[in-house]
């Protein structure tokens, strides 16, 4: 993490990894925003940002940390300081309030 636009900063929890060797991930920070974001990190290094959240006053929560767990079909769990989380992959990845 550079906490370069759009990059996360504070690397908070264990990571996830899927099938083609990604590394997911969350930070506590993001330089955009501030709130935290859900990352991948490629074999080659390549990072992209999954899901950045909003934090207040959205419903999305804010500082995701703890331990990011994924499922066999790829979805990814979590819970920041206010609810759990699904990100779910596709073209789009959606994230999804579980509970608080």
């Amino acid at each position: 993490m550079t906490n370069c636009a759009g990059d996360g900063s504070a690397p908070f929890g264990s990571v996830a990894l899927d099938d083609l060797g990604n590394i997911c991930g969350t930070t506590f920070a993001a330089a955009v925003g501030l709130f935290g974001i859900v990352l991948k990190v490629d074999p080659k290094g390549n990072e992209t940002v999954l899901y950045r959240f909003t934090g207040p006053p959205s419903s999305d929560g804010a500082n995701p940390g703890g331990t990011l767990l994924r499922d066999a079909a790829g979805n990814l769990y979590g819970t920041d300081r206010e609810w759990r989380f699904a990100v779910r992959p596709g073209d789009l990845w959606l994230w999804n309030r579980l509970h608080k």
